[in-house]
């Protein structure tokens, strides 16, 4: 009976433990289940959280290279530091140090926020110098490691900086081509896979997706004409106390951007140090009246639709003219002028007889088509595109201030567009910076598309224009461009500039611009020079127009270009050099009514504007300043003394003689004098009074 009872309790223990046993094996199972299969995935990211970091890597930055192949700007691999804030044991410690290491104080309090939040990975520093690196490192700090990244970097430092643009610590572009052509450069970012040990020590890398290079761009520029430009444009900047500038230069066939420099400028790899007004592109950002460089659009118009003819005689009225009850003066009394005359020696007053011609939609119509009141369409990013006005929101005084550049407004590119169109025969082309793109490792390329020439004027149009600007620079305003052996047509600008506050011109400030191409019969290039606010003199035939003169010299040089014709030495025209009578004539020629402070609706030029009281100048190709002597024996000019202008008119308009008076009433003299035999452009000059 004991046997039994104590088989029963053995059996009962024995079934006990094997359905305990059996339980036990039914959790275990169940929590097997639970981990391996419903939270394998959930316990496998937590797994690789704690052994393992994945981090996206930029990928390899395009080059941007110059048309020759030289490296504007290129990718460096450098190293950044990260951290794992649940792996560092003292945040404060270690904020204090790595803040200390990198020299600045600021970033702790940011750090220590870092190093305190529930996140898996925060970066410390990016795209740390080498120096740094080390100083981090050398701390041996637990939760914090390096990773290697790819940095921006311009070699040629401020060379190009305006056009080439910057990056931004994503390596996404902020400016110009690194902008513009983004998507090409960049490329394809990629994964790796850090893994670390129980100490949080890196031990290897494995690339999960790989990156992707970005393609390489081939820019129309040439580095060595880009530095010439920037070169002379900072000397002239300095010379003059500007406060900045722009020099651009094209190829006028194809719209190719040789160079486009700036002043200030900066270095993209200095970019925090930098202020916005040095970054920005004045070349085509920075809006201006163009002055008398606008002039060219009126003769262009002018012979296109056949309103006047080159040798055609205007009467300039003595240098006044009325528009709708407001009286336009003339930097000059001018008086019987021809059309090429009115152009060279800038005259308002001619020019707005030519406009006139015109009317106001056929002088529209033609600066539309010469590019004005829209951006050129040049591949940079921030192009402005000026302000034009349609012909119903003009006043009636429109028509004037718009044939002397006022009431418009312009960027240098689009002037120099304008001018090229005279250079190539009379296409438009739109100006470009892109030659090619080239995908990564070499396989494959290609151009940007481009649109086709558009013809505006008729090529003969073009070539008498061309004619005319090249006696801009051979006896007008522009002789301060005139070069050795080259042939150069061009024309130069000075306005002033408007105040925002008062929305009147600003007394002392300027633009001197000076516009042009060279040679003449076949342009290897055409160029703009821009100086913004030049202290002292500032006609634009005697601040931008002798930088136009040796930038070209410099860069025909380097482009092997042969001179057309001998070379002879002369003195290169300053302010400086001219006599007092001479700067009242250059005066007159290069600003006069260019800088008045004009305001149609308000007032009349003061009275205090040069006038020429001094023979008229002029110069042959080999000599210096002079008055003009005949080169062959021929007509003679008459004697005109106590002759009233009516009658010199009478006099001299059959002849073809073209004069310039000063004073009114009778004739007291004249230079030529009496008997003077006429020579191929000579003019005469007049000085009269009251009483005979």
């Amino acid at each position: 009976m004991a046997a039994d009872r104590t088989q029963k309790r053995l059996r009962r223990r024995v079934y006990f433990a094997a359905f305990f046993a059996m339980v036990w094996s039914v959790g275990i199972v169940w929590r097997l289940v639970d981990l391996q299969v419903k939270k394998r995935d959930e316990l496998l990211s937590k797994a690789l959280r704690q052994n393992q970091r994945v981090i996206e890597i930029d990928a390899k930055r395009g080059t941007i290279l110059d048309r020759n192949g030289h490296e504007l700007a290129i990718t460096r691999e450098v190293e950044s530091c990260y951290g794992v804030p649940g792996k560092i044991e003292e945040p404060a410690r270690a904020a204090a140090a790595i803040a200390s290491a990198l020299a600045d104080p600021s970033l702790r309090s940011d750090l220590l926020d870092r190093f305190q939040s529930r996140k898996d990975f925060v970066w410390v520093a990016r795209k740390l110098p080498a120096e740094a690196v080390e100083k981090i490192r050398n701390l041996d700090l637990e939760g914090i490691g390096f990773i290697a990244e790819s940095k921006r970097f311009d070699p040629k430092e401020e060379l190009a900086s305006h056009l080439l643009g910057y990056v931004g610590m994503d390596n996404s572009g902020l400016a110009g081509v690194e902008y513009q052509y983004d998507r090409e450069l960049r490329g394809m970012p990629g994964k790796v896979v850090v893994e670390i040990d129980a100490r949080q020590r890196e031990f290897s890398y494995s690339t999960l997706v790989p990156t992707q290079p970005g393609s390489n761009i081939i820019l129309t520029i040439d580095e060595v004409i880009q530095y010439i430009a920037e070169h002379e444009l900072r000397a002239a900047v300095e010379r003059h106390h500007a406060r900045g500038g722009s020099i651009t230069v094209m190829n006028p066939r194809s719209g190719e951007i040789l160079a486009m420099a700036n002043w200030p400028t900066y270095d993209p790899n200095e970019l925090q140090g930098s202020r916005e007004d040095q970054r920005r592109n004045r070349a085509i950002q920075d809006c201006y009246e163009p002055g008398s460089t606008f002039k060219i659009i009126v003769a262009a118009a002018s012979l296109a639709e056949k309103t006047a003819r080159i040798d055609e005689k205007f009467d300039c009225q003595l240098g006044a003219i009325e528009i709708a009850g407001h009286r336009i003066r003339d930097h000059k009394p001018f008086g019987v002028l021809s059309m090429d005359e009115i152009i060279e020696y800038s005259s308002n007053v001619g020019s707005i007889k030519l406009g006139l011609r015109l009317g106001n939609q056929r002088l529209y119509s033609y600066m539309r088509a010469f590019g004005f009141g829209r951006p050129t369409g040049i591949d940079l990013p921030g192009e402005s595109s000026g302000i034009l006005r349609e012909p119903k929101d003009w006043s009636l005084i429109s028509i004037g201030a718009l044939c002397m550049g006022q009431e418009v407004s312009v960027t240098p590119l689009q002037v120099l567009s304008a001018t090229s169109a005279v250079a190539n025969g009379g296409f438009a082309v739109r100006p470009r910076l892109v030659r090619q793109i080239v995908a990564a490792g070499g396989q494959g390329w290609s151009t940007p598309t481009t649109l086709p020439p558009v013809r505006i004027i008729d090529s003969t149009v073009a070539r008498d224009l061309g004619d005319i600007l090249t006696d801009v620079v051979e006896r007008g305003t522009g002789i301060a461009a005139r070069m050795d052996g080259f042939s150069t047509a061009g024309k130069t600008g000075t306005a002033q500039k408007a105040d925002s506050k008062t929305g009147r011109y600003a007394p002392g400030k300027h633009v001197s611009s000076f516009v042009g191409f060279t040679p003449v019969e076949n342009p290897a290039l055409a160029m703009i020079v821009v100086i913004d606010e030049p202290e002292g003199a500032y006609y634009g035939g005697l601040i931008a127009a002798p930088v136009y003169k040796i930038c070209a010299e410099r860069i025909l040089r380097y482009m092997n270009v042969f001179p057309e014709r001998r070379q002879s030495v002369r003195p290169q025209v300053t302010y400086a050099s001219l006599s007092r009578g001479e700067q009242a004539a250059y005066a007159a020629e290069g600003g006069g009514g260019e800088v008045d402070d004009f305001r149609p609706s308000r007032r009349e030029p003061s009275d205090e504007e040069p006038t020429v009281e001094s023979a008229q100048l002029s110069r042959e190709p080999d000599g210096p300043f002079h008055e003009a002597p005949p080169t062959q024996p021929g007509p003679a000019f008459p004697d005109l003394h106590g002759k009233t202008l009516r009658e010199v008119a009478h006099v001299l308009g059959p002849m073809g003689v073209s004069f310039d008076a000063s004073g009114s009433g009778y004739v007291i003299d004249q230079s030529p004098r009496p008997g003077a035999p006429i020579g191929k452009r000579c003019r005469l000059v007049l000085s009269l009074q009251r009483d005979r």
